[in-house]
Order: C-alpha cells, then structure tokens, then sequence
C-alpha cells in the first residue's frame, strides 16, 4: 500500500468506527483507497471522471464506474449512502453548491461527508520556498517535469499561479460552501506537499525512498512552526437546518 493512502486511511478509520459503512468515494483514482475499505468490510462504491481510472480500480475489485460530478443521477447510485468521501478532488469541481446539494440528496439523514484536500491559499513565503526548492531538486535529478511549474518567478509567486490560473477551490471555499447544508464536525490541517512528491518519484528509480523522506521532513518543518501544513481535512455531518454548529478551523 503507497504512503498516501496508508495516511488517508489512518485518518478515516477512527472517523468510520468498527461498523460496516456504505461509503461513496468520488474521483476514486486508481481506486486503492476505495479497494482498502472494502477488504476492511465497508460497501464501497466508487466512480471517476477518467475511464483509465475506472479500469484501474476495477481491476482491484472495486465497484467504479464513469461518471463526473455533480452531472449524476442520484437515483442511479441505489440507497442512500452513509459516507460521501471526496479524496482530494473537491478542489476542481466547478459548482461546489451544485456538488454540496446532490451530496446532501444521496447521504442519510446524519451521514457524514469527509474531504481531503489542500488549502494551497495557506501558504506563506517560507513553506512556498520549501516545496518549490525540493521541487527544483527533483527536477535537476530528472523526477520532477521540467515545465510543471515556473521556476523563474519567486516561490510563493510559482506557487500560487496553477491555482489561479485553473481556478481552483481554496480551502476556505471548501468549507464556506459544505457549511451552507452540513454541520461542520472538524476541520483540521495535515502534511500534504508529499503527495506531488510521490506522483512525480512513484515510478522513477529509486523513487520509493523519497516519499518518506519528504513527509518525515514535511512533518518536521510544520511541528518547528517553520512550515504550514497545506492538508485540509473535513468532517461534515447532514443536519437538519435547526441547531447548525460550526467548528472552528484548526
């Protein structure tokens, strides 16, 4: 099992309990953390947008199928779901009161709606110079695309450009939005810069090594307070409108 998953799955266990859930997964990937809650005895069903993903996770037993959201038939999707996971795709859908109501139509009455995902607004200057100076390494050591990101502009600056350029969700649209129809649980931050360590190294040789490496470091920056956690994770509950709480970002 890769390092990010075994991470998503450390997180979601104690949120999930000891009892069998039905759980939806959207934008599953290749589909190994909607294989993982399956053999740990949940009822996964799983789709995404990209038809070589389906096929992958297909191919580890998961039940995916094609589909793009919040362009869904609810009624296609059989009952009602306990869990709605959404794994770090939230930030590219591009009607997120569109995606907050069909995920509200297809949970139970108390379901739960868990995000990860990443707030790449938090980033100050020292954790920009970070992410994007190992980038540069990876990238003079032949695992990170030479024209993935612009290493001419100063770091929080090459950052930040993708994000606005594609227009993609900040963390706090993420949660403003989910807080329009859900009770915000618990939100919390977590290492995440990682992850683009491992897409780019993943296949490269010797690669393995360099996603522990990177969120032992990434952990070590953010726990001196020389680094912000770029990881968002949210737990929301479907309530009715009556008595909404909200938790304080954290």
């Amino acid at each position: 099992m890769q390092i990010p998953t075994s991470e998503t799955l450390e997180w979601m266990r104690p949120i999930l309990g000891p009892e069998p859930r039905r759980i939806l997964e959207v934008g599953c990937g290749d589909g190994e953390v909607a294989a993982a809650l399956a053999l740990e005895g949940h009822t996964v069903v799983a789709f995404d947008s990209n038809q070589d993903c389906v096929d992958r996770a297909r191919a580890r037993g998961v039940e995916a199928f094609r589909a793009s959201f919040p362009d869904l038939d609810p009624k296609s999707l059989g009952p009602r779901f306990e869990i709605v996971f959404f794994g770090r795709v939230l930030h590219h859908l591009a009607s997120l009161p569109e995606v907050v109501e069909l995920t509200a139509s297809i949970l139970r009455p108390g379901g739960l709606v868990l995000v990860e995902d990443f707030a790449w607004e938090k980033v100050d200057e020292a954790t920009a110079a970070w992410v994007l100076g190992t980038l540069r390494l990876g990238r003079d050591l032949g695992q990170v695309p030479a024209d993935e990101w612009d290493w001419e502009l100063p770091p929080l600056q090459a950052w930040r450009a993708p994000f606005v350029d594609h227009e993609l969700h900040p963390g706090e649209a993420m949660i403003a939005a989910l807080s329009e129809r859900f009770d915000i649980d618990a939100v919390t931050r977590a290492p995440y810069a990682y992850r683009w360590f491992d897409r780019y190294s993943r296949e490269a040789p010797g690669g393995a090594d360099w996603t522990p490496a990177i969120l032992g470091c990434e952990r070590y920056l953010i726990k001196a307070d020389s680094a912000v956690p770029i990881g968002l994770r949210v737990v929301a509950r479907l309530a009715p409108p009556n008595g909404r709480n909200q938790a304080s970002d954290r």
